[in-house]
């Protein structure tokens, strides 16, 4: 226990133990920096935090202050999921359990960690910044509260049960069958609070398409949004405006109603190809221009607010 380390405020001391099907060591070393205070520096290799999803790094370094109540970490290094996690936060129990942070990973691969989390949805390297604060009346279940801001960019991935390039073909409206989009890059920003999470300013580049736009997803992990895709083998004169609903495992993508409407008009009057891209923008112009007309809500204008 903390009080334990002030009763012996000059420690260096080596932990051998058993993790799963690893061994795992762990090293911690304390010495005193006034009556109330400990610096501390901890080395661990085959190391899980001890949080739930239960992370697993090959190494971890980390340095700062223990007082009475409180953990402070100056700095923090953990390898592993071929990258890297560097960080910096403060970790505080005096009434309830929470953990303020700032991070920035490097070329973490993102599916195995998507896997302590039961989802698969998403893989690719992923470099973030982000900032965050993890609130809990217990230690172990301290990351189920979660308020989070990241900025994001993954290289070389793929997004599982979401074809974009089929849906943005989908003229006629048929909802897509289940395929992949593997891209090149994929960024944007990322907000988590009160079980809600948005992701804004979403950039997908492949060698198949770009795609722009922003989504949300409620407690019960159902997803609304749009995109916007533009197809390179039309040299993006056709840019499809999809729909997206269902779960973020499962997501469903369908072209709005307005561009279905707007598609099918300028394919019949002007023919396939052309036609239909200039149908698409015409279709999509009166779609903005009808909700230009309505007057907003005071959760449209924080909406939009949001994604300046």
């Amino acid at each position: 226990t903390v009080q334990d380390l002030f009763r012996r405020p000059a420690l260096d001391c080596t932990l051998n133990y058993q993790n799963s099907t690893r061994k795992s060591l762990i090293r911690l070393k304390t010495k005193p920096k006034d009556e109330s205070k400990l610096d501390y520096q901890l080395d661990a290799d085959n190391f899980t935090l001890p949080i739930d999803p239960q992370l697993h790094f090959d190494q971890l370094t980390a340095n700062g202050e223990l007082s009475g109540n409180r953990i402070t970490i100056q700095a923090a290094d953990l390898q592993g999921y071929q990258g890297e996690l560097i960080g910096s936060g403060t970790l505080s129990w005096n009434s309830g359990w929470r953990f303020e942070f700032d991070a920035r990973s490097h070329h973490l691969q993102i599916e195995p960690i998507l896997a302590n989390f039961n989802k698969r949805s998403l893989n690719g390297f992923l470099d973030a910044d982000c900032s965050g604060k993890l609130r809990s009346s217990n230690f172990r279940t301290l990351a189920k509260r979660a308020t989070l801001k990241c900025s994001f960019d993954i290289q070389d991935g793929v997004l599982y049960n979401a074809d974009l390039e089929n849906a943005a073909s989908l003229i006629q409206g048929t909802e897509t069958v289940p395929g992949n989009t593997p891209f090149d890059r994929l960024s944007g920003k990322l907000s988590m609070a009160d079980g809600y999470t948005r992701l804004d300013r979403l950039a997908i580049n492949s060698n198949a398409l770009q795609a722009n736009g922003n989504i949300a997803i409620d407690r019960n992990d159902q997803v609304t949004g749009e995109l916007s895709v533009g197809l390179k083998h039309t040299n993006n004169i056709v840019s499809i405006p999809l729909v997206i609903s269902g779960s973020s495992d499962n997501p469903t993508l369908r072209p709005t109603k307005s561009a279905l409407a707007g598609g099918a008009a300028g394919t019949l009057i002007l023919g396939p190809g052309i036609g239909t891209a200039i149908g698409v923008k015409v279709g999509e112009a009166v779609q903005k221009f009808t909700r230009w007309l309505k007057p907003k809500t005071g959760a449209d204008k924080d909406n939009g607010e949001s994604r300046k």
